[in-house]
């Protein structure tokens, strides 16, 4: 902006500004005689600088100015309400050139809806959406600029007010003027410095954040509650004292009871051998060797199960193991509720590893490509490999956050497959390219999100390879990965 001749970067400027910050109501840039040369309102005519006085304060070295009457002119202005007015705030700055040559001002108007933002999380709401705690911001001449709409534009005095103002913060029981009693915490907020010039007002605000009496002493009615409740647990637990002594009758069976539930649920457990009554012990050793041999029948069960279900060579699931991981994991995120996240990869450059250095080397590099993958996901996740050099990754996803972990977790899977293998005495690079769709933002039926995954996959490797592409972008972002 320090050469005002090229007025249409000057203007794009502003246009952007405004755009990215709106909060913005609108900005203006003038030269030195006060003339409009860009703003982002068509409508802006003119500038009322108090007969410039304004303007030559600021190109004489006047420091920047917050809340100075400088005030462009649009049409319908004066039709505004005196309270939006005084609602809004104007922000204003010399433009220099290199050599410190004053060529024009800026000039901008902010909204007060940047004060809403900054004070809003000192609001609360009840359960019902009411709200139990309100936050207002009062200027120095004690009216409501921020706060319950019928109180904005209102005078409010109170005594933490003025304590504020001579420096005495912190929180009181204070009566406001609706006649009710509030818990009201005050501090006050001066500008960075006090500017000088015509109708310059300093910032010396007070910032209020009041709740009923009624609704802040909750917790200590609470607290009276759990003191109330605990006493009557603690009452009920030496009322039981007794039964549970007694239960120290029946423990042998219990002790049963529980390790036969457990291996109800598929755990691991061994039946203790019970010492005292002799049918206990008959039906503890009894017990023991069925366990025992129904152990071991189902060992060799999940062995052979285990061998019908992982790839031979890399260890991860295949095609029969994913379907049955798919099945499990579709249940859970039904009912979690949540999503999962396919990723279908293929290694680039794989057939000439082979061609070159033989089957061996590569079966060991697919053995390591692998590990990288099964060590790059969660514990909850799943990979398998599908055959030949194609691998495929399922993450289970929070709804809503698909698209953010698949690049995420892309890229990580791509920067570790892709890093440098030692395989027989020899440094081996390879790519990768992947495919990825979601369940259930691309298609509610599995099948069909894998078919999406692949057909990704397909337009990756189309591409030029070395990249990701989702099912749900139009087209293929040029070396998304490589670059990253």
């Amino acid at each position: 902006m320090r050469n005002l001749r090229d007025i249409a970067s000057i203007q794009a400027l502003l246009d952007s500004l405004r755009r990215s910050e709106p909060d913005f109501l609108w900005l203006a840039v003038t030269d030195p005689q006060g003339n409009v040369v860009a703003a982002t309102d068509g409508g802006l005519s003119g500038i009322d600088l108090n007969s410039l006085s304004d303007l030559r304060d600021q190109l004489r070295g006047r420091p920047n100015s917050w809340g100075d009457p400088l005030r462009i002119v649009r049409p319908g202005e004066a039709d505004q309400p005196p309270l939006e007015r005084q609602r809004q705030i104007n922000i204003s700055r010399p433009i220099r050139s290199a050599d410190g040559t004053a060529v024009g001002i800026i000039v901008a108007q902010l909204s007060w809806e940047w004060v809403r933002d900054s004070i809003s999380p000192l609001i609360s709401h009840n359960e019902d959406g009411a709200q139990n705690r309100e936050a207002l911001v009062v200027s120095n001449f004690d009216t409501v600029l921020v706060g319950p709409p019928d109180m904005i534009g209102r005078r409010l005095t109170l005594p933490d007010i003025s304590r504020a103002r001579v420096g005495i913060f912190g929180w009181a029981t204070t009566r406001w003027p609706d006649a009710r009693d509030y818990i009201t915490g005050v501090s006050f907020a001066a500008g960075e410095r006090q500017f000088s010039g015509p109708g310059s007002v300093p910032m010396r605000w007070a910032v209020l954040v009041r709740e009923r009496e009624s609704a802040a002493l909750v917790p200590a009615d609470e607290l009276r509650r759990s003191i109330f409740i605990t006493g009557v647990v603690l009452a009920v637990m030496v009322a039981t004292l007794g039964w549970m002594i007694a239960g120290l009758i029946t423990r042998p069976l219990r002790q049963i009871a529980a390790a036969a539930d457990c291996l109800r649920r598929g755990e691991s457990v061994e039946l203790p051998i019970l010492r005292g009554a002799i049918e206990v012990e008959m039906l503890s050793a009894s017990l023991r060797a069925m366990v025992a041999t129904l152990t071991s029948k189902q060992v060799k069960l999940d062995e052979l199960e285990s061998a019908t279900q992982h790839d031979s060579l890399t260890g991860l699931l295949n095609r029969a193991g994913l379907k049955s991981w798919l099945a499990r994991a579709l249940a859970q995120a039904r009912t979690e509720p949540s999503g999962l996240l396919v990723l279908v990869g293929d290694l680039d450059g794989f057939k000439q590893v082979n061609d070159t250095q033989g089957h061996g080397a590569g079966d060991n590099l697919l053995q390591e490509v692998a590990r990288r993958l099964q060590s790059s996901v969660r514990v909850r996740d799943a990979v398998a490999r599908i055959g030949g050099d194609e691998f495929i990754v399922v993450l289970h996803a929070p709804l809503g956050l698909g698209d953010r972990l698949a690049l995420d977790t892309g890229h990580r899977l791509w920067s570790r497959v892709t890093e440098p293998y030692e395989i027989g005495g020899q440094s081996i690079v390879i790519g990768l390219s992947l495919g990825g769709a979601g369940w259930p933002e691309d298609d509610q039926q599995l099948d069909l999100v894998l078919n999406k995954a692949d057909a990704a996959l397909y337009a990756a490797k189309r591409a030029g390879k070395g990249r990701i592409v989702f099912h749900k972008e139009p087209a293929v972002a040029p070396g998304l990965l490589a670059e990253g």
